[in-house]
């Protein structure tokens, strides 16, 4: 009897994979699973044949796939972002550090983040940021050619400028947020955490974060993707023609606890407690509008994944749902070692100051008097600053007097363990004794409070010169080591670094 070929392909009809008998291309199936051997990612296996499993044919299953488009089989993800490096667009964060006293035409000291533009430092109190493939120094009011500056964060409204018109003090430099804008290219909000401000000091050191733009047009279909932000494999935010934003991974609709899989924050990443966060309605006020300009914290649920996040637009009424935003990776100063007692998970730039530290951050122009604004290391001494001078102790001094401020205490330069009695005097002495507060970011210093037999080990991190609101962000622990003037140590802590060894943990 003959076997009938209908369509022609060599296989008849008999042969030829259930309902394909009108392809004319030779459509074998040799683990009989309905899915041709041509297009089988697992043609031995009848259970795992069928291309939906494994879309991108790289043996990972699309469930787990990091990129279920593109064959990753090793799922490498180089900044965590839960989108492997095949389908990832870009690197989220870059850190980069130029090293003290390092030379600024050495291509090591230049960060290049594009064919036209690379930045490095010039040497000097006044030295900024210039760009070595198109200028041979900086120049206060232009540098860096190829690139703005401006302070804040992506998608508020911001006046890019020269790196001067920016920062026109670069004491205040580190830990501010600040937003650099390539010439016709991509765009970062940026963290520096290092910026040796004294006379001919050269180096920094800074963590920027690519930016990411996602606008949604009135009217526009929710459930295509162009019209979804997918920030993790997970979560794809979206919004109908009206209420709010949803996850279109897992919600058709707006719902008031959402977007599902997220929680958010009315403020930058770098400010938010725990305690912020809750649904998206809650941190814009039930006014999406209002909170347009404003930064917010977005935290991808059950990961260490933050965000921060900046509304331009969101349309009400009836306009379709129209929304936009500009997005980041959050940079977070801190501790990123998770055996260090001050190990924080939203760390992305580690400021080298691992082990059980206090932070106190006093930021420009902010209120000496507040209590939010000191720092109480006793009962009788509680250190702030105002917008100029150095610290004082605000339970017992108006404002800095440099004989004896802060009142109440004694300073010497160096861990406390390395003191001697002999070694304390007034903060002014012990930072001239090294050149100056500019000198002295950075540095170790023991402070003494006498009336209540205290010690604490403080490292200035930020001391904002000039006319510049009197910044002043530092650590300070108890010491860890012995103070009655030996060199014994901790058993857990070899080196007094505050950090227990390994050994012993």
């Amino acid at each position: 009897m003959t076997d009938d070929d209908d369509d022609d392909d060599s296989a008849g009809d008999d042969d030829d994979s259930a309902g394909d008998d009108d392809d004319s291309a030779v459509d074998e199936d040799a683990d009989g699973d309905g899915v041709s051997s041509g297009e089988d990612c697992d043609d031995d296996d009848v259970l795992l044949g069928a291309l939906a499993l494994d879309e991108d044919c790289d043996q990972v299953l699309n469930e787990a796939d990091n990129c279920p488009n593109d064959a990753n089989p090793n799922q490498e993800d180089s900044d965590e972002d839960l989108w492997g490096d095949a389908c990832d667009p870009f690197e989220d964060l870059t850190a980069f550090t130029m090293n003290a006293g390092a030379d600024p035409t050495d291509p090591t000291s230049h960060d290049c983040i594009s064919s036209d533009l690379c930045l490095t430092r010039a040497a000097g109190t006044a030295g900024g940021f210039y760009n070595p493939l198109d200028e041979s120094d900086y120049s206060a009011g232009s540098s860096p050619a190829g690139a703005q500056w401006s302070n804040g964060y992506a998608g508020q409204t911001l006046s890019p400028g020269a790196w001067s018109d920016a920062v026109p003090e670069s004491s205040t430099a580190p830990y501010r947020p600040l937003f650099l804008q390539v010439d016709a290219g991509p765009s970062f909000n940026v963290l520096i955490t290092s910026w040796p401000a004294h006379e001919n000091a050269s180096g920094f050191a800074y963590v920027r974060s690519q930016v990411t733009s996602f606008t949604k047009p009135g009217f526009a279909d929710p459930t295509e993707p162009a019209n979804q932000d997918c920030i993790t494999p997970d979560v794809c935010i979206t919004r109908g023609n009206n209420q709010g934003i949803y996850n279109a991974v897992s919600q058709s609709s707006f719902s008031g606890d959402g977007p599902a899989g997220t929680e958010w924050a009315p403020q930058a990443t770098a400010q938010a407690q725990p305690s912020d966060y809750g649904p998206w309605r809650t941190a814009v006020g039930n006014n999406p509008g209002s909170a347009v300009g404003q930064p917010l914290s977005l935290h991808i649920l059950g990961t260490d994944l933050y965000y921060d996040v900046v509304f331009t637009q969101f349309a009400g009424g009836n306009s379709g749902g129209a929304f936009s935003y500009q997005r980041a990776r959050a940079l977070v100063p801190g501790c990123s070692d998770p055996g260090a007692s001050n190990y924080d998970p939203r760390v992305t730039a580690n400021d080298g100051w691992c082990g059980d530290w206090t932070l106190f951050d006093k930021d420009s122009y902010a209120d000496p008097t507040l209590p939010q604004n000191q720092d109480c290391i006793s009962p009788t001494v509680c250190i702030t600053r105002s917008d100029n001078g150095g610290p004082f102790n605000a339970l017992d001094e108006s404002e800095f007097s440099p004989s004896v401020s802060p009142s109440g205490t004694l300073w010497s330069e160096g861990l406390t363990a390395a003191q001697s009695p002999s070694d304390y005097s007034s903060w002014r002495q012990a930072v001239n004794n090294n050149g100056g507060p500019r000198n002295a970011v950075g540095v170790p210093y023991s402070v003494q409070v006498p009336a209540a037999g205290l010690h604490f080990d403080v490292v200035v991190l930020r001391f904002g010169g000039g006319s510049s609101g009197g910044s002043l962000r530092y650590v300070r622990r108890e010491p860890r080591c012995s103070i009655d003037y030996t060199s014994n140590a901790l058993s857990d802590d070899s080196d007094c670094d505050g950090i227990i060894d390994p050994a012993s943990r």
